[in-house]
């Protein structure tokens, strides 16, 4: 009976020391990954801190627009040459949108865009728009 015994503590013993050399066997090493640009990384810390659920200011909306607009527009053409703050420009987001912004005020929100949450937000700016006078 101890013989008996002896047998299956060397056999546990066995078990343990394959499963201890299985796990501690080199893994193969995945690719490296591109290292990240560190804008990215800036404009998730430069980014106003979210608000909860739908209860939001204007004042926070706004925010919100106007750090898009300062982050995802890529390109801002002037379509009339002759009137170079105010005037009709054309902007594209990094999505790949392209809309046109009429600049008529450079304080109030009496400017237009073409996009839809300007037409529906009331709140006289969008990221577009917020694009175009940042830049």
């Amino acid at each position: 009976m101890l013989r008996n015994l002896a047998v299956r503590r060397e056999a546990r013993r066995a078990r343990t020391t394959e499963k201890i050399t299985e796990t501690a066997a080199p893994k193969p090493q995945a690719a490296k990954k591109p290292a990240r640009r560190k804008r990215a990384a800036r404009a998730v810390l430069d980014r106003p801190p979210a608000a909860e659920g739908w209860r939001t200011t204007d004042a926070e909306e706004i925010a919100l627009r106007r750090w898009r607009g300062s982050t995802e527009i890529t390109a801002i053409e002037a379509l009339e040459a002759e009137h170079p703050i105010f005037g009709t420009f054309r902007t594209r987001s990094g999505s790949g949108g392209a809309y046109e912004v009429e600049i008529r005020t450079l304080d109030g929100f009496g400017n237009s865009c073409g996009c839809i949450d300007h037409r529906v937000n009331g709140l006289g700016t969008c990221k577009h728009i917020e694009g175009v006078l940042a830049a």
